[in-house]
């Protein structure tokens, strides 16, 4: 238990206390214990992440990122203390505020501020894992913007993990910030600018995107909607897509790339290029049954088959009879 502790917020993963620090106020985030683990590996977890949460910490400090000062580290009781910060969530600003609602300069610098430190962040290959405007403060000394809650933070050189970061960030914007596309396009740009590893991660959000949206989307048939085969330029600030799966499903289109008969419904037998745009309108219902048929058909198939074939006893196993062993 901590002393003179109150209690001011609680998630999935820790509890958040102002306490007394010597002579100062500080933030005390308390890890607890799962019941649904074993012991000995919910200790082992929990020291493991509040030891990688102080380093992140403690690293992107160092390096010019604004973040809460680190006072101590209690491993024993999976405690962290660091500074109280004074300010305002990005979150409250951008919901609350009138000023930075109706003032698109402000926006554009505080967008700004963003991106500047997510390049920072990245550039030391330190992923945060829960970047939300929740997660994200402006100083109210200085309006610094400071990154906070580094508890799912980890380290990683790789632009698929950074790009999945950005693209957390994008949902939240989307989703709690509506006609806000515009204020985090200046985020990307100033995130291009600072950081010069920035084109490989900017291509794989383009993927990430897709994957986020083929996983959102619904799967039902029974739609009228548009069809475009292969890759193609979308209205979703997508330079270009590259379709691998048999299916791809986007906000109001259908991405098809199969076999010719399903380009055939289409009206379109032939494609000129992998990157021709093709659009027709077809009747998804059909599509759908049409492959579901299929599929039946080839099971029902194998499944007879398996069922006719004779087996012949040749002591420790039985093979088909008339059937050529496969090379392995």
């Amino acid at each position: 238990m901590i002393e003179n502790a109150t209690l001011i917020k609680q998630g999935a993963e820790a509890r958040i206390h102002t306490a007394p620090f010597l002579t100062r106020t500080a933030i005390v985030k308390e890890r607890f214990s799962k019941a649904y683990r074993h012991p000995i590996l919910d200790k082992k977890l929990t020291t493991r992440r509040v030891n990688q949460e102080a380093r992140c910490l403690f690293k992107c400090r160092k390096s010019g990122v604004d973040t809460p000062a680190l006072y101590f580290v209690d491993t024993e009781n999976s405690t962290i203390y660091m500074e109280f910060v004074r300010g305002t969530i990005v979150k409250d600003l951008l919901v609350t505020n009138s000023v930075y609602i109706q003032n698109k300069v402000k926006q554009d610098e505080l967008a700004k501020k963003i991106g500047i430190a997510l390049a920072k962040v990245h550039e030391i290959d330190i992923i945060h894992g829960d970047l939300t405007t929740s997660n994200l403060m402006l100083r109210e000394s200085n309006q610094s913007l400071v990154v906070i809650d580094f508890g799912l933070s980890y380290i990683s050189s790789l632009p698929e993990d950074k790009a999945v970061d950005l693209y957390v960030l994008e949902r939240a914007f989307l989703s709690t910030h509506p006609n806000s596309e515009e204020m985090f396009t200046e985020i990307l740009d100033a995130y291009r600018k600072n950081y010069n590893a920035s084109q490989g991660v900017l291509s794989k959000l383009a993927e990430v995107r897709l994957r986020g949206r083929k996983r959102s989307m619904n799967m039902q048939y029974g739609t009228q909607g548009k069809v475009i085969h292969r890759a193609s330029v979308f209205k979703l600030n997508i330079e270009r897509a590259s379709v691998s799966s048999s299916r791809l499903y986007t906000n109001n289109m259908k991405v098809i790339h199969g076999p010719p008969e399903y380009n055939q419904i289409l009206g379109k037998s032939e494609l000129e290029g992998n990157e021709k745009k093709i659009e027709g309108e077809c009747d998804m219902s059909s599509m759908g049954k049409k492959f579901e048929k299929e599929k039946r058909d080839k099971r029902r198939k194998k499944r007879k088959e398996q069922e006719n074939v004779e087996y012949v006893d040749r002591g420790y196993w039985s093979e088909p009879v008339g059937v050529e062993k496969r090379e392995r």
